[in-house]
């Protein structure tokens, strides 16, 4: 691939998706884009740079960024984390709001649904203490087609063999008979799905209580997770949680956050 078109590629995945290709991905670019310009029958990546460059074409852009998009998770993934929203961040977030019983959820990058549908599985079945309360669980992601999965909440056996209880699969799923499984209604009405952009400021005026933001900001530069790190302290209330991937940390790019002690990749708002 001639260098003006991975240097214009860098540059329109930075600026629409926060995405930082480095030089040394120049095969990855080769594997995505590759196959999405035959699907445009375009004779080479090249070409579809050039109509990116010269056209506006929604569609077009929006194949390219969730070209890029990693979509990989699983139900209760990494376990550590959802012991620690059981044992401690809930019940803490519990006494925090008890005079108002209500708690805001937000689980951004949250791709085909796993995460949000693992914590309101969670606060189901084992928080008994949230009853009568008004939770409300958004989540979201820049990819609209692995979004309208998350909002069918229709699973392979493969995915809800990945971390997902045999209690939890046997109560809340319903065998589909084709090797996949559906969740309940009962919890799929509990999550809204919308899509959104990390780059761009949250869009809801109102600010939540808990906010998981995990394994996405590995793949954004320094500046980008500042920016990002901004956005997520301005869309939690004082006081609120952040959750990040094991992986992440807050070190280095925004001091409005503090780990909270004894937990896995949590950081609550500073005052």
């Amino acid at each position: 691939m001639e260098a003006q078109n991975f240097d214009y590629l860098c540059k329109f995945l930075k600026d629409n998706s926060g995405y930082a290709l480095t030089p040394d991905k120049n095969y990855l670019v080769e594997n995505r884009l590759g196959p999405l310009a035959k699907n445009y029958e375009m004779p080479d990546i090249g070409a579809l740079v050039q109509r990116l460059q010269r056209e506006s074409d929604a569609k077009l852009k929006r194949d390219v960024i969730e070209a890029f998009t990693t979509n990989e998770t699983l139900f209760f993934r990494d376990t550590r984390p959802f012991d620690n929203l059981r044992d401690t961040l809930l019940p803490a977030l519990y006494e925090r709001n008890q005079a108002k019983k209500s708690l805001r959820i937000y689980c951004a990058a949250c791709s085909s649904g796993q995460e949000p549908y693992s914590l309101s599985m969670l606060i189901k079945e084992e928080m008994s203490q949230f009853s009568g309360w008004n939770i409300s669980v958004t989540a979201s992601d820049l990819n609209q087609r692995i979004l309208d999965k998350a909002q069918a909440g229709i699973y392979a056996d493969f995915e809800v063999k990945r971390g997902l209880p045999d209690s939890y699969r046997n109560k809340y799923f319903t065998d589909l008979g084709n090797g996949t499984w559906q969740i309940s209604n009962e919890i799929r009405s509990k999550v809204q799905f919308k899509t959104h952009n990390l780059m761009q400021p949250f869009a809801s005026h109102e600010k939540v209580d808990l906010l998981l933001c995990r394994n996405v900001l590995i793949y954004f530069d320094p500046p980008t997770k500042t920016k990002v790190f901004d956005c997520l302290a301005d869309n939690l209330e004082a006081g609120g949680v952040l959750m990040l991937g094991s992986a992440e940390s807050v070190a280095g790019y925004s001091q409005r956050f503090e780990m909270i002690p004894g937990t896995s990749g949590a950081y609550r708002k500073a005052n």
